[in-house]
């Protein structure tokens, strides 16, 4: 639910940018599309991982016994990451994998590719039950090992992050 409701918000809060704005780099930081480029590929991520069949994770990555750390706890984890100098790595940086398309159409892609990862984590959200996203583990690129549910809370959390970004430097 509360994936939906950020989802929708940021959606919304992209809606009023031009086809310039929405492309253009804000000063040395990458440009709104970017940053929605980047999520779509973290949460696509996480969607496929979760859409794993379960005992495949418990082989890959084990079970978890200690149950799962809060959302302020993961929070402050990727935020230690990010001032220990963490950064996206080449294959979750838009930058890296450039579109050569016309803006508007670019635009309405990138989009239409933001909304899809949506349906997308909603469904593989749908697919758990509340006590195996405490059992089963996944590895994070920037944080190791977390629990299924950290890795929601960090995706929450994560894409609020990018969308203030975004917004603070519009001003």
């Amino acid at each position: 639910m509360e994936f939906r409701k950020l989802h929708a918000r940021i959606t919304s809060s992209l809606d009023d940018l031009t086809d310039e704005e929405f492309l253009a780099k804000q000063g040395e930081h990458w440009s709104p599309a970017e940053h929605i480029r980047h999520l779509i590929t973290a949460v696509r991520a996480l969607a496929r991982g979760m859409a794993t069949p379960k005992v495949v994770l418990a082989l890959r990555f084990g079970i978890s016994f200690r149950g799962s750390r809060s959302f302020e706890e993961i929070r402050d984890l990727y935020r230690a990451a990010l001032a220990a100098g963490g950064k996206a790595s080449d294959s979750y940086d838009p930058v890296s994998r450039r579109i050569d398309m016309e803006p508007e159409d670019l635009r309405a892609f990138v989009m239409q590719r933001w909304a899809k990862v949506g349906n997308e984590l909603d469904a593989a959200i749908g697919s758990w039950r509340d006590g195996a996203l405490d059992r089963h583990r996944a590895k994070h690129p920037l944080l190791g090992l977390m629990t299924v549910r950290e890795l929601l809370y960090f995706t929450l959390y994560h894409n609020a992050h990018h969308a203030r970004r975004i917004n603070e430097r519009r001003a």
